[in-house]
């Protein structure tokens, strides 16, 4: 959970910090956490090198598409992949054009798990659609939201430049609301339907 107190480290790297207080990043990695709260907790850098990144995220062998989202609803789990991958990595870094982006998020993905009926706008495909703005489209920050049964934790990250979702021909998002709809089910290869 978010402390007031941990403010100060927001968007700043592991090594901004180690070296405003005189330390090497790995060894205030585990000393830091160790000192100021009652559990132990490694700070990892999450995207690293950006040329590093930009060089992996564009290599052909390289697939968009996987997150811990749904197994692990108390921490970040990189449920925003998708909307930074457009918004930071695409526009801000150019590293290739959006339509190449898009069939990385979708039809490459649906081929590799053989969902053979998603992943294009194609007649006899399902309708999921994600209606985006280029030019505004990102990740929100993370927060945590109490809305589990029993009062439970966990986190969300809501998009930015995303207005509408279709989900089987259902429009599910509007104008960044939920509809309501939920129309969504549990995908499998379609070589298992058999």
């Amino acid at each position: 959970m978010k402390l007031a107190k941990n403010k100060i480290f927001e968007r700043k790297t592991v090594q901004e910090i180690a070296q405003a207080e005189g330390k090497d990043g790995l060894d205030w990695s585990w000393i830091y956490p160790s000192k100021k709260s009652s559990k132990p907790v490694l700070f990892i850098p999450i995207q690293g090198d950006p040329k590093a990144v930009c060089e992996i995220l564009k290599h052909p062998a390289v697939m968009i598409g996987q997150s811990d989202a749904g197994a692990h609803m108390g921490y970040d789990a990189r449920f925003g992949y998708s909307t930074a991958f457009l918004g930071c990595w695409v526009r801000d870094h150019g590293i290739m054009s959006l339509e190449e982006a898009v069939n990385k998020l979708t039809f490459r993905v649906a081929s590799v798990f053989g969902l053979s009926d998603r992943g294009l706008l194609r007649a006899g495909f399902a309708a999921d659609i994600a209606v985006f703005d280029a030019a505004t489209v990102n990740t929100l920050e993370p927060e945590y939201v109490q809305d589990l049964p029993a009062n439970e934790t966990r986190m969300i990250q809501k998009a930015a430049g995303v207005p509408h979702t279709v989900v089987n021909g259902d429009v599910v998002v509007e104008d960044g609301a939920p509809t309501g709809a939920l129309p969504g089910k549990v995908l499998r290869p379609n070589h298992w339907q058999k």
